[in-house]
């Protein structure tokens, strides 16, 4: 349970939060790492028993020297044993200042007015983490359930993808309560002074001036989500999902129950493909891999060019994934430490950037190599066959192949196994030539 108060006139927040964390090791754990953005400071935290210890520092992350975090280490009474729990209440407050320092640009979160947002991406809530980004990855994102309350000015909406639980309003000000529709590995808060527009998939919420958008994204969404079914067969997750919109530079993105999709696509109708790209995580298999390649996001540019065709009409796919061939080959010229990196260790190099143009590349080659019938049971049969436990690069390929009426041995072997695509790339061969290396 969370409770959150913006206070705009200051900038700044205070937050309680009661966590409930889990020891998963086989070793009792005496301390319990947490995460805050730098500029947020805890005053106390508690247990059942009562005060418990604790020490805050601002340090950089050993991995990425350019961002700071809070690093806050609790001491419980007495050590948490192997299985066992722990609940502990930590109140904080500060100022989000954003991450563009980093070279995250989007990350430009602050207390305002016009729009706040309260995301996993600024640390504003609590998470239980080190100040290592290799390491966080590695322990992976444990789902949750989460029960949050936030209080604006009743001007103001929040906007969440969970399920509104209530709303109250007092003295000018509502608290806004969300809980979440399935398990979370993220939460999300929006604050702006929204319009919404229900529909059967769930609710838009869109600035005043983009009532017209939140039609077309609507539609959007629809048309895509029907599309990719008739593809892939139906999704296997939530049934529904909210679209939240936020201002362009701040970022799209997709959890289980939400998209939040920058202001262009409710503006441009060019621009739609970027909500056929944040749909098509509905067929997305969690990954297993303590640092995910992130190969859906590959898999996601790629759709999302081809429901562009579909959708709006044209035949404009093999020109753009030509286009991400020689981006992609521009940016191997200009940072040569990419050059070699076998797709498998994208994560472990922390170098995901690379999914979105080499893993589009790999899937348009390998849409080209085994034909349409076997594309869509490679995403949909992969989807069915591991969206309930999740799944590793390691079963993708095998159940690829297992798919494939071509061998697909040596395609997996340059673009998977080894960075033998990024000399392919370099040798300036066009998507027909990297195809007709594997026929």
């Amino acid at each position: 349970m969370m409770e959150l108060v913006p206070d705009f006139g200051e900038g700044s927040l205070s937050a309680t939060a009661t966590l409930t964390v889990r020891n998963p090791s086989r070793r009792p754990v005496p301390e319990i790492p947490v995460l805050l953005y730098r500029l947020l400071k805890v005053t106390s935290i508690r247990d059942a028993g009562g005060v418990m210890s604790y020490r805050q520092h601002v340090v950089a992350l050993e991995d990425e020297p350019r961002q700071q975090v809070n690093a806050v280490t609790i001491r419980p009474s007495r050590p948490i044993p192997p299985g066992g729990v722990a609940t502990f209440t930590l109140v904080y407050q500060g100022y989000l200042a954003g991450y563009e320092e980093t070279g995250s640009l989007y990350i430009r979160d602050r207390i305002a007015p016009s729009f706040t947002i309260l995301r996993t991406d600024a640390i504003a809530y609590p998470m239980i983490g080190v100040p290592s980004r290799r390491a966080n990855h590695a322990a992976g994102f444990p789902e949750f359930d989460y029960r949050v309350g936030i209080t604006v000015p009743d001007s103001l909406t929040v906007a969440n993808g969970g399920r509104l639980i209530h709303r109250r309003s007092e003295g000018g000000r509502m608290t806004w309560t969300y809980g979440n529709l399935a398990p979370a590995w993220r939460m999300d808060f929006a604050i702006a002074p929204y319009r919404t527009r229900e529909t059967p998939r769930g609710w838009i919420f869109h600035f005043p001036q983009d009532s017209a958008g939140a039609v077309q994204v609507a539609e959007a969404v629809d048309q895509s989500l029907r599309l990719f079914t008739r593809w892939f067969g139906p999704p296997l997750g939530p049934a529904g999902f909210s679209v939240i919109e936020v201002p362009d530079g701040w970022g799209s993105q997709r959890d289980v129950t939400a998209i939040l999709q920058t202001a262009s696509a409710f503006r441009d109708p060019e621009r739609l493909h970027e909500v056929y790209h944040e749909v098509s995580h509905a067929w997305h298999v969690k990954s297993l891999e303590p640092a995910s390649p992130r190969l859906e996001e590959g898999l996601a540019s790629h759709l999302e060019v081809l429901a562009s065709d579909s959708l709006l009409g044209g035949s404009r796919a093999a020109e753009r994934i030509e286009a991400t061939v020689g981006w992609l080959r521009t940016l191997l010229e200009r940072k040569p430490e990419f050059q070699g990196i076998a797709m498998k260790d994208f994560g472990r190099r922390n170098v995901t950037d690379l999914s979105y143009s080499a893993g589009s590349v790999m899937f348009a080659i390998l849409h080209r190599l085994v034909g349409e019938a076997a594309f869509r049971e490679i995403v949909g049969g992969y989807h069915r066959r591991y969206h309930a436990t999740g799944g590793t690069t390691t079963q993708f390929v095998a159940h690829a192949s297992e798919v494939s009426p071509v061998n697909l041995t040596r395609f997996f072997d340059d673009w998977i196994e080894s960075g033998a695509w990024s000399r392919h790339v370099l040798a300036g061969d066009s998507l027909d030539a990297l195809v007709r290396r594997y026929r």
